[in-house]
């Protein structure tokens, strides 16, 4: 996974990385909702922002909220594991969408050529 979605420079300027910071300010309970939050900004916004990368991200937050689910004795493998799914068919439509814009593209140009 790319550093820009793990462990991104901007993010740990004055010594602690920024997640490393929001986690000990919060409860587990508090985090493991941040987490989810999250989860569902970067599932909801990826085929209209950054696609892949914010796939990767949300995949990011859902192990730090399984982890976080851990600590507060609430795992709901279930959830986590619907999150995770989703987050990968959300990959894969992105991935035939861009695709099919290749192949489309691509006809154009060759349209164009016979012009």
């Amino acid at each position: 996974m790319s550093e820009t979605v793990k462990q991104p420079d901007h993010y740990t300027v004055g010594g602690i990385e920024t997640i490393d910071f929001i986690r000990a300010k919060l409860t587990p309970a508090e985090f493991l909702g941040y987490c989810k939050g999250n989860v569902l900004k970067y599932v909801s916004r990826a085929p209209y922002k950054n696609g892949n990368e914010d796939y990767a991200k949300a995949d990011t937050y859902t192990g730090w909220m399984q982890e976080a689910a851990m600590q507060v004795g609430d795992v709901r493998p279930d959830e986590i594991q619907a999150l995770r799914k989703k987050v990968q068919t959300q990959e894969q439509h992105i991935d035939f969408y861009r695709g099919i814009n290749a192949r489309l593209v691509e006809r154009i140009k060759y349209l164009e050529d016979l012009r």
